[in-house]
């Protein structure tokens, strides 16, 4: 979309930024959306109004499609027009999209799907925009999961999404290297070190466990003993199998490399308040004791899962008595 002279866009869902995706090079635009669920934001299309016409923006109020055509290919994928949709943001989703050449046989048929839209789809008026404000404001998530961008309080994140936070500790024995196979330099991009890198990774008790190190999911690291540090760590997606051991120990473990200078950053800000409550509810709660259990065998975040996530939706609660936090209706 960037460098796309001529496009036609029908998305369901609009986010705050979007009109920055469309490179100052398109002159010839129409855009067709969803303002009815709440989850458009409707600075966004008076930009985009501004910019190509009132006619050339129009609403269809049941649109959930998301199709992108360019001049040349077309995108049809699951990825709404918005930062989370196309990954511009930590908390982003995992989308999907397939893109493909306008030839003849292809072109009509994205193209003559989007006529018909266009043909079915309404103008925007004032009282839409002034409906879709309404909406915009009063929503806490939007009907994909979607988050304000500018929203980095615990009080409004999703802990119903498959790739909440994990939790995780932060181990104080050393990990000796005992497979010198060659890592591609790639791997370790950001770290000075193969050793850097696997101190700093998380670490992988059990094969199930790789099933939940998605790339870029955050994990949140703590002292069992000390209850000192919290770090916020995200995934590269990179495991290396059997690649250490602990000292003393002879099993060879598994490590989930994370990115390099996240700088304290996670998914959501951890004030003093909430990690005064994060500390008491995790090491004072006996409901929590097992998420503090260093003694454990087998597997660490498989059979633990729905604890982390339980515990999650307590902190937020907690959270949220604390701010005095209200969902709107």
């Amino acid at each position: 979309m960037t460098t796309e002279p001529t496009l036609r866009i029908a998305t369901a869902f609009i986010g705050t930024g979007a009109s920055r995706f469309i490179g100052s090079q398109c002159t010839d635009a129409k855009i067709v959306c969803n303002l009815s669920m709440g989850s458009t934001n409707p600075q966004e299309i008076v930009m985009l109004m501004q910019r190509f016409g009132k006619s050339n923006v129009r609403q269809v109020n049941n649109l959930h499609a998301k199709l992108y055509i360019g001049s040349e290919y077309a995108i049809v994928g699951s990825a709404n027009m918005s930062h989370n949709g196309l990954g511009f943001q930590p908390t982003a989703l995992r989308e999907a999209g397939y893109m493909f050449p306008l030839e003849p046989s292809s072109q009509h048929g994205s193209l003559d799907w989007f006529d018909q839209l266009w043909n079915e789809a309404r103008e925007i008026t004032g009282k839409d925009l002034e409906n879709a404000k309404e909406k915009w404001k009063r929503r806490d998530k939007n009907r994909d999961g979607e988050w304000n961008f500018d929203s980095r309080n615990i009080c409004h994140y999703d802990f119903d999404r498959d790739d909440f936070p994990l939790l995780g500790w932060l181990g104080s024995s050393a990990r000796e290297i005992i497979d010198n196979t060659p890592i591609h330099p790639a791997l370790l991009s950001g770290w000075s070190s193969l050793q850097e890198a696997i101190d700093s990774g998380v670490g992988i008790e059990c094969d199930k466990d790789i099933h939940h190190i998605q790339k870029d999911r955050w994990v949140l690291r703590f002292q069992p003993r000390t209850h000192a540090r919290l770090q916020w760590d995200q995934l590269s997606g990179i495991v290396l199998p059997g690649i250490c051991r602990h000292t003393g120990e002879t099993e060879a473990k598994s490590v989930a490399l994370v990115k390099q200078a996240t700088n304290g950053a996670g998914p959501f800000d951890m004030d003093k308040a909430t990690t005064v409550a994060f500390q008491q509810l995790l090491f004072r709660s006996e409901k929590y004791q097992e998420l503090c259990n260093n003694e454990f065998k087998g597997c660490w975040f498989e059979p633990r899962l729905e604890l982390m996530r339980q515990f999650w939706k307590e902190l937020q609660l907690t959270a949220r008595r604390l701010s005095k936090f209200t969902i709107k209706e």
